[in-house]
């Protein structure tokens, strides 16, 4: 009888130690989760902090964007005035030059005796 106690303590101990070396591993392997947990945790808060930087930026030129298309904008009428401007010119020029024909002609008929 004493002989079959020691085998089934003897097995119990087997039992015993496969259980521990099995739990050693689980603890081990739930360390390494932990571990790559930890990791992706911080590789997700660095690309949401990039994130939040490509968006800024991007929120900047599209600022930048509205600036640049207002600016073109003024420049545009300010190019349309002085179009407008230099055709106000241009008629007043011909017509300048129309008026000294008609005087030149006009003169002629004068004679200086």
């Amino acid at each position: 009888m004493f002989k079959e106690v020691n085998q089934e303590v003897q097995s119990g101990l087997v039992v015993t130690d496969n259980t521990k070396e099995s739990f050693q591993s689980i603890f081990s392997m739930t360390n390494e989760i932990a571990g790559k947990l930890q990791t992706m945790n911080s590789t997700v808060e660095q690309l949401s902090d990039r994130s939040q930087h490509v968006s800024a930026a991007v929120s900047g030129i599209a600022d930048v964007s509205k600036e640049s298309s207002a600016s073109i904008q003024d420049i545009a009428a300010s190019a349309e005035e002085q179009l407008a401007s230099m055709e106000e010119i241009s008629s007043s020029a011909t017509t300048l030059a129309q008026m000294a024909e008609e005087l030149r002609d006009l003169t002629k008929q004068f004679k200086i005796e």
